[in-house]
Parts: C-alpha cells; sequence; structure tokens
C-alpha cells in the first residue's frame, strides 16, 4: 500500500495528469526503485475520475505477502485533510498476509515495528473498502491460516462494516462480525449496532500451535447497541472440545450489560465441566471503554474451584500441577478481581479457607480474615484466634 502511494505522489509532483496515465511504461523503473525495499509491481496502470488518481495493479509483491487484481482510488482532498492516507475506493481481489509473532505482538512480517501509517484510521475514513486474502500466523512452533474476508462502506462519518473469517478447508465455520455505528467526540458516545456470530469455528491444530490457543471449536453470539449515550449488550460463548493437558473440556459464558457515557455494570454466568467435574458460578461486571474492568463475586466456593482447574488443567500439567498441590477449600467472599492497563489486583474474605503449602502459598487451616494482592505481592490479615498458617518452605 505504501509503494503504491509513494508512486501517486510521485506522479501527482511530476506531472499529474499527464503522468499517471503513463504509469505502465514506468513500471520497469519503478521496479528498480522499489527492489532495495524488496517490492515488486506487475501489471501496474493508472488513470483519473474526477479529481482522484486511481492506479490498477495486478500484482504487489512485498516482504509480508501479496496483493493481486488491486485498485486504489486515492481521495487526494481528504488524505491531505487528515494528514494519512484515504481511499475513495480500494479493492483487494485475492491476497495473502503472512503476520509473525514478536515480543511485542503480532506484525506484519518485514515490516519493523511500525507500519509507517495508520492502517486503522485509513479504513475507518475511506469510503468503499473490499478485501480478500489469506491471513497466516507465524508462530514459533507452526504457521497458522485463515481466509478473510472485509467489505466496509464510510458515509458522512458512520462506518459500516462486514467482516468474516474461516478457517481453511472449512466451509461451514465462519465467524462473521457486522458492524454499523457513528462515532462521536470519543469511544464512549458510539452510536449503532455491532453482532457477531460463529458456528463451529474451529481452532484446528495448526493454528493452535501458531497461536498459543488449545484446539477447540467455538459457537458464540454477541449483540452490542447503542445510540450515543446509552448501550446494551449481551453475549453467548461456547467452547467445545477444548484440548487441555486434564482432557477436552467445554466452557461456556454468557453476559448481559448496559451502560451510559463510557461505564457499565452487567453479569456473567459461567459453566464448565470436564469428565464427571463440573462448575457454575455468577459473576458481576464494571467497568468502562478505556478497558478497566472488575469481576465480583457474593462468595466463591475455592474447593469447587481448586477441583475444576486441577481437572481442566491436568494434576501433572505446569499450572494444574499447582493446583492440585494447594488443594484449595473453604470459601472467598465479597471478591473482587480489577483489571486495567496497570496490571490485576485482587481482593476477599477467607471463610474457613484451607491450603497446603506448595508453589508460594502458605499453609492454612480453618483461615478467617482479607485477603489483598496483585500480581507481585500478596497480603494476609487474619481474623481469627484459631487459625493455623505455616510459611512455604520456599517462594
Amino acid at each position: 500500500m505504501a509503494a503504491i502511494v509513494a508512486v501517486f505522489a510521485a506522479a501527482a509532483q511530476l506531472g499529474g495528469r499527464l503522468l499517471v496515465p503513463h504509469l505502465a511504461s514506468l513500471e520497469a523503473p519503478l521496479n528498480d526503485w522499489l527492489t532495495p525495499r524488496r517490492i515488486s509491481l506487475r501489471g501496474l496502470s493508472g488513470s483519473w475520475q474526477g479529481f482522484n488518481p486511481t492506479v490498477t495493479v495486478a500484482s504487489v509483491t512485498f516482504p509480508g505477502g501479496q496483493l493481486n487484481d488491486m485498485t486504489l482510488e486515492l481521495d487526494v482532498g481528504e488524505s491531505l485533510w487528515r494528514n494519512h492516507i484515504v481511499a475513495r475506493r480500494l479493492e483487494i481481489g485475492a491476497g495473502r498476509l503472512r503476520f509473525v509473532e514478536t515480543p511485542s505482538g503480532w506484525r506484519l512480517e518485514g515490516s519493523g515495528e511500525e507500519l509507517g501509517m495508520d492502517v486503522a484510521a485509513s479504513f475507518r475514513h475511506s469510503d468503499a473498502v473490499r478485501i480478500h486474502a489469506r491471513i497466516e500466523l507465524v508462530g514459533a512452533r507452526a504457521t497458522g491460516a485463515l481466509d478473510a474476508q472485509a467489505i466496509g462502506a464510510n458515509r458522512d462519518g458512520r462506518n459500516r462494516w462486514r467482516v468474516q473469517l474461516q478457517p481453511v478447508g472449512c466451509r461451514d465455520c465462519a465467524l462473521s462480525a457486522h458492524f454499523d455505528v457513528k462515532a462521536g467526540s470519543g469511544a464512549h458516545d458510539l452510536a449503532g449496532a455491532a453482532l457477531i456470530d460463529a458456528e463451529g469455528f474451529t481452532v484446528d491444530a495448526a493454528l493452535a500451535a501458531a497461536t498459543g490457543l488449545p484446539q477447540m471449536a467455538l459457537d458464540m453470539a454477541l449483540r452490542w447497541h447503542g445510540d450515543g449515550r446509552e448501550a446494551r449488550a449481551a453475549a453467548s460463548v461456547t467452547a467445545m472440545n477444548v484440548e487441555l493437558p486434564g482432557g477436552a473440556t467445554k466452557l461456556a459464558a454468557t453476559a448481559r450489560a448496559s451502560g451510559r457515557e463510557g461505564f457499565y455494570r452487567g453479569v456473567v454466568n459461567l459453566d464448565g465441566s470436564v469428565g464427571k467435574t463440573s462448575l457454575s458460578a455468577g459473576l458481576k461486571l464494571a467497568g468502562n471503554v478505556d478497558g478497566a474492568l472488575t469481576l465480583m463475586a457474593d462468595a466463591l466456593d475455592l474447593g469447587a474451584w481448586n477441583a475444576f482447574l486441577t481437572a481442566a488443567l491436568g494434576p501433572r500439567g505446569t499450572v494444574g500441577r499447582w493446583f492440585h498441590g494447594i488443594a484449595a477449600a473453604g470459601r472467598l467472599r465479597d471478591v473482587q478481581l480489577h483489571v486495567d492497563a496497570e496490571g490485576v489486583a485482587y481482593a476477599g474474605e477467607l471463610d474457613g479457607v484451607s491450603t497446603s503449602s506448595y508453589g508460594g502459598v502458605p499453609k492454612l487451616q480453618r483461615a478467617y480474615g482479607s485477603l489483598r494482592g496483585h500480581a507481585r505481592a500478596m497480603r494476609i490479615d487474619f481474623e481469627s484466634a484459631d487459625a493455623f498458617a505455616a510459611l512455604p518452605d520456599h517462594f
């Protein structure tokens, strides 16, 4: 994309309407110029649509993949006004994009740390976009692939998008998303609707190995609606045959939430089963559109949670061994788990809690009191005359 825009910029500066129609004759020298960047063009042609230049390319090859049958009509006026690329029309008939996993997240192969352009803003402001591409995720152990299709339109600040992701070789297991939203001054005053649906969406062995996710089949239905001030959302997600160390596990969650001016509250119900072990829990939630989330529960049965996590993660698994070792029992009341950009914090009241000394956890018997902590520290204040506590041999 950046290479095509560079071509446009050079053409506009060197001759504008006289030069763009003759881009085909410049394909060879342009490729010579792009060779050090490991980019090549084939089948280049140009024309003008009103005040906007249009370029068509049979294929663009670059370190992160290839785009075929590409047409870009650049909206010159809006691109200059917004200081980033805005297309009047962008179509990619077929493409292949390779993303590699880095310590800072997934990035387009060969792009370095930054792509050099605000891709999200460009798509959000472009008038019409239609893209078909295969996305390859190159992980440390394997490469997974998804076929993607995106169709978008932007009129008068209202964005309408339809996105579909489909595992390669699976015709009837797509995840589809529909968005029809209009932004105000920020994320808190979005107006419109969003729907995300999946039935039997499969995370196969290759995709699981590339991303670190377990193999599973996913059903989901998410609904959101907002009028700019108030919003409502509902979600149902079921993950079946989740390949965990303890065996095939089923996980399900339903949630409802409503909010006003960027703050929301709701409820979540969780269910899980593996073999003969099952778990059900009801939680409350509160959060905001900036990403802060607090989950709350009146009481949690630590024995039931410990048994389920041990069974699902396997008593000999890396994490399951820890749950098996601490053998937690009792109840944790007035539970709060808070997650935001700074990390994770938790709090609760101990109600007859017992644990075994294992993996940094102290041994407790009939403990009552309060628990507070975060990712790097934990504090327990006892409020019981006959509680027993013993520090672990090592942390």
